[in-house]
């Protein structure tokens, strides 16, 4: 019996040469197991190779998710962006609006206050010249 191959398919009990010749295996035994391993070899890397490709179109596959995820997420936090902000705004206008009645009703006060100091000056220099009057009168009496 000659050597069996590791090649599943392959048996070398007798192998037919190139030139038509039949040769017993013991001949070729070196020639054989270098064709076997070689294609097993070519077997191998031939599987390899195809999980090779198959991780970089996983690869591709896991950017493309990520990526979408990213876009997806920018466009959430875009939009809640906005809405904070339009939130922000109605505030500050409601603030805005609440400042400008009390700074009216402030100056309503700073007004009537200015207003009254006014007239207390008037009071007094009127007082002023009551008294002064009363002291003339007072000293023609003596």
């Amino acid at each position: 019996a000659g050597v069996m191959c590791r090649c599943p398919s392959v048996s070398v009990d007798t192998v037919y040469s190139r030139r038509g010749q039949y040769h017993h295996t013991t001949e070729l035994d070196s020639n054989l197991i270098y064709i076997c391993c070689s294609s097993r070899t070519d077997d191998i890397s031939r599987k390899a190779q195809e999980l090779v490709e198959k991780i970089n179109q996983s690869r591709i596959s896991n950017q493309k998710m990520i990526d979408s995820f990213q876009e997806t997420l920018v466009e959430k936090v875009t939009d809640l962006c906005m809405q904070m902000k339009e939130h922000m705004y109605r505030v500050f206008e409601e603030n805005s609006d609440r400042m400008q009645v009390n700074l009216q009703e402030l100056q309503e006060v700073l007004d009537s206050c200015t207003k009254f100091s006014h007239e207390l000056l008037e009071a007094n220099r009127a007082l002023a010249c009551l008294r002064e009057g009363d002291m003339h009168e007072y000293h023609g009496f003596l």
